[in-house]
């Protein structure tokens, strides 16, 4: 982010408000400056808005009271990057440790529609009798590392089923979803996580 300066205590009391008036100009660009980079600033329809968020470094949220909430950054033990937290009163909940989701409808034929999505490459599905397998393979760097150890996969089955598992490697994740009996369609979703 760049802005042009700024001069505190402009206009100055006891200063000729006309001396003052290039040190004001100054001021007041750089606020708009400052405002646009993460909120839609002056004169636009939407201003005031977010455009985004940023936190640079880790920093501690300090004590929140039943009243107060906040947002920050932290160290990440392991992607070794900034993390973002939210921080009440409760406690501290990493909001950045969702890496990827998918929500879809499986046909009996194995076909896949995906609804939502979020770090999802391709979604194929084999089936078997009762068994469909669903591999899916991550965007790159949607989770650091490549073994099962750092990630924890949630899912979601709609319909009758035995048995659900899963294995990982590199940025290819397989579900195996045992049925109790062939069924037409079904719904499919899950979650990686990663703290």
């Amino acid at each position: 982010m760049s802005y042009s300066g700024y001069y505190r205590d402009i206009p100055a009391s006891g200063n000729d408000p006309e001396d003052d008036q290039p040190k004001m100009t100054i001021n007041a660009n750089s606020i708009d400056d400052l405002i646009n980079f993460e909120h839609y600033s002056f004169n636009n329809n939407n201003g005031g808005t977010h455009k985004k968020m940023t936190m640079k470094e880790p920093h501690a949220a300090g004590g929140q009271t039943l009243n107060s909430s906040c947002i920050n950054s932290v160290s990440s033990a392991v992607t070794l990057k900034p993390e973002a937290t939210f921080t009440n009163a409760n406690g501290a909940y990493t909001i950045s440790a969702i890496r990827a989701f998918a929500n879809m409808s499986i046909t009996n034929l194995g076909a896949v529609t995906l609804n939502h999505k979020m770090n999802v490459a391709s979604v194929l599905c084999s089936l078997a009798i009762a068994t469909f397998t669903i591999t899916v393979t991550l965007t790159s760097n949607a989770v650091i590392g490549s073994s099962a150890d750092n990630i924890c996969p949630i899912f979601a089955v709609s319909g009758l089923y035995n048995s659900v598992t899963y294995t990982f490697s590199s940025n290819t994740i397989i579900f195996v979803v045992k049925q109790t009996a062939p069924t037409t369609s079904f719904k499919f979703s899950f979650q990686i996580l990663q703290v």
